[in-house]
């Protein structure tokens, strides 16, 4: 049947003015051939050009993929609190950017926390630790106790007759007297 298959012969006849025909005959193969080539070339070009792009797909997803995912778990973490970011990426593209450009506001993020901090638990003027500052202490030193016992003295300072000194030497004396008072 294969052999019959391109023994197969099609025909294409035409009358001419002068009465007479014309008849082409060709084998189908034949006809055929140079159109299975050409399907046969195309199909390959279809397949390299199909591995290149996936080659050069999976080179670029892994060079913008895999820094993306860094830099997303870096911005979790800056949101969970953990100001200390590993955002070292060498590129010169917007991730880059945008890497510097989150470690840039962890860093002032965490100044800005530690000048808070120090605000909440540090008397601006004395620099003695304040009553939120005492209230911590106090926490930590119970949960301390729960276990074990130490010996420890609370030392209460109180500066008598501060409103007099304001009242008559003024608030920049009665802030100095405070100041000394702290520093002893």
């Amino acid at each position: 049947e294969h052999n019959h298959a391109q023994n197969k012969t099609t025909q294409a006849k035409q009358q001419l003015k002068n009465g007479m025909y014309l008849l082409l005959e060709a084998k189908y193969a034949e006809i055929q051939r140079e159109s299975r080539i050409m399907l046969y070339v195309i199909a390959v070009i279809a397949i390299i050009v199909t591995l290149i792009f996936f080659i050069i797909t999976y080179y670029a997803t892994g060079k913008i993929v895999t820094p993306l995912k860094k830099l997303a778990n870096s911005a979790n973490k800056f949101a969970e609190g953990t100001y200390d970011l590993d955002l070292e990426y060498d590129g010169n593209d917007e991730i880059s950017t945008m890497a510097t450009s989150l470690k840039f506001a962890a860093s002032k993020l965490r100044e800005q926390m530690n000048h808070v901090s120090t605000l909440a638990f540090y008397d601006a003027l004395t620099g003695v630790r304040s009553s939120a500052a005492f209230n911590q202490a106090i926490a930590n030193m119970n949960l301390l106790l729960e276990n074990v016992h130490h010996d420890f003295a609370v030392v209460i300072v109180d500066v008598n007759y501060l409103k007099i000194t304001n009242d008559t030497h003024g608030h920049a004396a009665g802030n100095q007297l405070l100041s000394y008072v702290a520093n002893i």
